[in-house]
């Protein structure tokens, strides 16, 4: 066998001993918590309650299943069946009831924002018919002293 070709040298560096490793706030993990901030589900109305609601009928489901048939797989499966099921029926109800509280705090701000215009209104109204009536007797009291 022959020897290798000697490598022509090259104007680079040689390779550093020390190998260099990302931060923990490198940009992948920049981009992932950038991903979770858009699709943060705690911030999403209605995930928790009927993903809790899902869990605990989940867990019900469960436990009444091995009781009744004493087969963990079984169990296992009508768990997990019944949290999916659960979940996604609770969801468009909440979501319902929650437009319902939406709208009826809509409704009661907008009645609370007129009651305080008109109260404004009714301010001012006075407050110029007091002017009005205080130059009038301002008037009236010149014109008495002339």
């Amino acid at each position: 066998m022959s020897s290798p070709a000697p490598r022509p040298a090259s104007s680079c560096p040689p390779p550093p001993d020390v190998v260099i490793t990302p931060s923990p706030n490198a940009e992948a993990s920049t981009d992932f918590q950038w991903s979770w901030r858009i699709y943060d589900p705690r911030k999403i109305p209605c995930f928790r309650q009927s993903f809790l609601t899902g869990i605990g009928s989940g867990v019900a489901i469960g436990l009444a299943s091995y009781m009744i048939s004493r087969n963990p797989n079984k169990a296992a499966n009508h768990a997990f069946y019944g949290w999916a099921i659960v979940s996604a029926a609770a969801w468009p109800i909440c979501r319902y009831n929650y437009s319902l509280k939406r709208d009826q705090i809509k409704i009661l701000m907008d009645t609370q924002i007129d009651a305080i215009n008109k109260s404004n209104q009714e301010k001012i109204a006075n407050a110029k018919q007091r002017q009005q009536q205080a130059s009038s007797t301002n008037t009236s009291n010149k014109e008495e002293c002339h």
